[in-house]
């Protein structure tokens, strides 16, 4: 053997490495703020996203390399500084995917599956008309199955991070739906562990379906910015969601907001009557759109509307309702109408904002993954409050 042979150079010795630095409360909070400027900002420089942050610039690359590890950011090219240098850009990154969203309807289920930085990977529609319930169950995890297949061959993932499902109905804090008169069947079913057991790894919740509505709104919705406010459609069933302080309003009793109590108790009739004819109040709004009613029951269903908002603000006082509903009764005249109506009948004060949301039942979607998206992100970031990127992807828009 040689001598140069019998030679080990330097490079192939290990060296000792030192102690991980400390992952502190500051530091977490420090990634948690420099993602959140690349989500709300886009691109920018090292020095941009270190802006007003009493960070030294090691450690905020070194928090930039662990968002980077999680693929929650990424490089995305150099710019030209002001120092003549090239500095390194920072955007979105492509996050990990297998954050699902499931909007469960009377007869038809959507499914969208994202990533964590809230790019949509997959989505599926499934019609469920005169289908039984637990062969409706089963259709919805196949489907979430072969969009995991899906998402594993585009990106090498596994089963689900989270799963949450939007269900019509009162839902138990331990994810069993206490009632739901839409879909009768699953009144008393232990959702969450059976979706769990399916889904071992995942993160699961499920929720009402209008209060997912109301946290998209809330999210990058008309909510945004409100602490007080109403949520409820203007079609379909009475089943508002109450936000109070920030937070979901459920009530002592976890009932608040559902069964469509209204028109139960006879606070607003159930049929309303107009030029001869009576019709069920949550078909009008749809009626006024596609024509089959005329523009004289925009007014009759603006006057129950009224009854039905001076109810909740004498009860709640909220800064604004938010009315989800078709372009023909929420469009800006129609909702300068009904703002003159409630005006018109309030004693006290001002009355509360009226805005309007038109994502229809896509808003539960979107606030079923702004939830899943909330969930993941607490665990990765390890902050409790973690910035929450907008949905987006071109290919498949969330109405």
């Amino acid at each position: 053997m040689s001598a140069s042979h019998g030679k080990v150079r330097l490079r192939e010795i290990p060296r000792p490495r030192g102690p991980a630095p400390e992952i502190t409360e500051a530091f977490r909070a420090l990634s948690s703020e420099l993602f959140g400027r690349v989500v709300d900002s886009g691109p920018r420089t090292i020095t941009e996203l270190s802006a007003g942050l009493s960070a030294s610039r090691p450690t905020v690359r070194r928090a930039l390399d662990g968002l980077e590890s999680h693929s929650l950011i990424r490089a995305a090219g150099l710019r030209a500084s002001d120092a003549g240098r090239p500095a390194v850009q920072y955007e979105r990154g492509p996050g990990t995917p297998g954050l699902v969203g499931i909007d469960v309807r009377p007869l038809s289920t959507h499914i969208i599956c994202t990533s964590t930085t809230g790019r949509v990977h997959g989505r599926q529609d499934l019609p469920h008309e005169h289908v039984d319930d637990d062969i409706r169950l089963e259709q919805v995890f196949r489907s979430v199955e072969a969009l995991m297949d899906e998402v594993a061959n585009d990106c090498g993932t596994g089963g689900p991070l989270a799963v949450v499902l939007g269900v019509p109905g009162i839902v138990g804090p331990s994810g069993t739906v206490r009632l739901s008169r839409i879909i009768p069947s699953w009144t008393g079913l232990p959702l969450r562990d059976i979706v769990s057991a399916r889904f071992p790894t995942a993160q699961v919740r499920v929720e009402n379906d209008m209060n997912l509505r109301a946290l998209a709104a809330m999210h990058d919705g008309s909510a945004q910015g409100l602490h007080d406010f109403v949520y409820l459609t203007d079609n379909g069933h009475l089943r508002p969601a109450v936000v109070l302080g920030g937070h979901l309003r459920r009530g002592a009793h976890l009932t608040l907001g559902e069964d469509n109590s209204f028109t139960h108790v006879g606070l607003v009739p159930s049929t309303l009557r107009h030029d001869g004819l009576e019709v069920e109040f949550r078909r009008i709004a749809l009626g006024l759109e596609d024509g089959t009613l005329d523009a004289g029951w925009l007014a009759v269903l603006q006057d129950a509307l009224v009854d039905i908002l001076l109810a909740m603000r004498y009860m709640l006082d909220p800064q604004a309702f938010i009315i989800d509903g078709p372009p023909a009764t929420t469009g800006p005249a129609e909702l300068e109408s009904l703002r003159e109506r409630l005006a018109e009948r309030t004693t006290i004060g001002d009355a509360p904002l009226i805005l309007t949301d038109h994502r229809g039942q896509d808003a539960t979607l979107h606030g079923a993954l702004t939830l899943a998206l909330r969930d993941v992100l607490t665990t990765t970031l390890q902050v409790d409050d973690p910035p929450i990127p907008q949905i987006l992807d071109p290919r498949a828009p969330l109405a």
